[in-house]
């Protein structure tokens, strides 16, 4: 989704949600630095009982040229409001 981490774009948001089947997100699991960010796309998905198929991302540390933070969920898939069976 790109763009959608300004806040200019935030209410384009919801229509796309209402418009996919499953939202595929690919996340740190931080909460959003701005209105519209990941965080708030899937807090919204969640809210609708949108299906989420989240992949564990790094963590990109602040300033430039440092690294990515690895941990243990990285490349880890969660699913979200998926039926069962």
């Amino acid at each position: 989704m790109p763009g959608l981490e300004s806040w200019h774009t935030w209410p384009q948001v919801n229509i796309y949600i209402a418009q996919c089947d499953i939202l595929l997100e690919v996340w740190n699991g931080h909460k959003t630095k701005g209105q519209g960010g990941k965080g708030e796309v899937v807090n919204s998905a969640c809210k609708t009982r949108k299906p989420i198929a989240w992949i564990h991302a790094g963590i990109l540390l602040e300033g430039p040229h440092q690294p990515t933070l690895l941990n243990q969920d990285l490349g880890n898939v969660s699913f979200e409001n998926f039926p069962e069976g």
